[in-house]
């Protein structure tokens, strides 16, 4: 049985981790910007944050994932396609023939 203070304790931990965590996503951008080879060791330890506690990822912003992503993808040497959507023409019911189908 859990008791309140390892309850507290558990709380207390994961603001720390969450508070170290956002300011590791604070300095992606400029590791980025002066291609700094600590962008590598970053995004591990970004990973091991991540992977020790996944609810962390709750507590963050789009941005900060965005920021996480965009680190990723300089660090992998990747381009992320874009989506794009299809508009699609609809024919009128009445128009459909057997063909169509």
């Amino acid at each position: 049985m859990e008791t309140v203070s390892s309850t507290i304790s558990n709380t207390a931990s994961t603001a720390e981790v969450n508070a170290t965590l956002i300011a590791k996503i604070d300095s992606i951008e400029s590791v980025m910007l002066t291609a700094h080879p600590r962008l590598p060791y970053l995004m591990r330890e970004i990973h091991k944050i991540l992977a020790d506690d996944p609810a962390v990822v709750t507590l963050l912003s789009e941005e900060q994932i965005g920021e996480i992503v965009k680190g990723l993808a300089a660090h992998t040497n990747v381009e992320l396609a874009a989506s794009t959507i299809k508009k699609t023409t609809k024919k009128p019911l009445k128009s459909i023939t057997v063909d169509d189908l």
